[in-house]
Formats: structure tokens, sequence, C-alpha cells
């Protein structure tokens, strides 16, 4: 009899410890997403206004009979913040979908684990189905076998989507940030040169 409760325990805490990760899966989506989101919307709009304001100042600097040197900065400076938009746009779709994978992942390890509990207890516990009757000890191992290599399975999977979307998002979060500044600094160049 001691043997059955610790068994079934063993099995309990398995299921609270998966129940932890999904609560914790459903948590972090929300937050994580709200403050990347809020950061790289910021990015976006003001590498946007950037890039719309030093068209104005162009447009100014030629209706006033100016002639611009240094062209190409200007020209550099549109295509780095070019591409800072295109980061920032990015970067937020690459790390919210890093996260589920990473969370999925997780998840997907402590179903294992808690499958690979369940069928090292199970010799211990009494396990029926919806009618009252007990299973079948082998199936019910087996059962638990092919469970444990699902959830293996989607632990590999998640496990090479979370490497590659976070090699992705840093990438992404990394050059619209180095561009933004690299754009804004050739866009002051440029302004500076032709006042």
């Amino acid at each position: 009899m001691n043997s059955r409760f610790v068994s079934q325990k063993k099995i309990e805490d398995a299921q609270r410890s998966v129940d932890k990760v999904r609560q914790k899966l459903l948590e972090e989506v929300g937050e994580n997403r709200l403050a990347y989101e809020r950061f790289y919307n910021t990015l976006t709009v003001v590498a946007a206004g950037a890039f719309v304001l030093s068209v104005t100042y162009l447009g100014n600097l030629k209706s006033a009979g100016g002639r611009p040197v240094d062209f190409w900065l200007l020209k550099a400076s549109w295509a780095l913040l070019l591409v800072c938009l295109i980061g920032s746009i990015f970067y937020h779709d690459f790390h919210t979908t890093y996260v589920h994978y990473a969370r999925s992942r997780e998840y997907a390890a402590k179903q294992r684990d808690h499958r690979q509990a369940a069928l090292e207890e199970s010799d211990g516990a009494v396990v029926v189905d919806e009618k009252g009757n007990p299973w079948d000890r082998s199936e019910l191992r087996q059962s638990f076998v092919d469970e444990i290599a699902r959830f293996a399975s989607d632990f590999d999977f998640n496990q090479k989507k979370e490497t590659s979307f976070a090699r992705r998002y840093r990438f992404a979060g990394v050059g619209a940030q180095v561009t933004f500044l690299l754009g804004i600094a050739l866009l002051f160049l440029f302004a500076i040169a032709n006042t």
C-alpha cells in the first residue's frame, strides 16, 4: 500500500510540474509580446519619422535654391533606416515565435518526464478506464512508452525551432538598433554638411 501511495504522489508531482510550465507559458507570452512590441514599435516610428523628416528637409533645401552636397550620406542614411524598419518589424515576430517554441520545448520536456514517472511507477499503480475496468499492465506501459517517444520528438522539434528563431530575433534586433544609430548619424552628417 505504501509503494502505491508513493507511486501516485510521484505521478501527481510530475503533473503539477506540467501545469506550472503551462501557466508560465501563457503568462510570459503576453508579457513578452507587449514589452518588445513597445520598444520596436517606437524604433519603427522614430526611424520612419527620421526618414520622412529627411525627405522634407531635402525638399526644403532644394526649394530654397540650395544644391545638396554629400548626397551619398542621405542615400546611405535612407538605406540604413529602411533596414532598421525591416529589422524592427521582424524582431517582434521572431521573438514571439522564439518564446512560443522555447515554452513548447519546456512543456514537451515536462510532459515526457511526467510520462516517464508514470511508466516507472506503473507497476505500483492501479489504473482503471472510465467504466472502472483495470488496464492491462503491458498495454498501460506501452502507452507510456509511446507518449514518451512522442514528447521526446516534440522536444527535439521545438528545440531546433527555438534555436533558429533565437538567432533570427537577435540578428534582427541588433541589426535594427545598429542601423538606426548609423542611419541617424549619417542623417546628422548630411544635415551638417548642408547647413
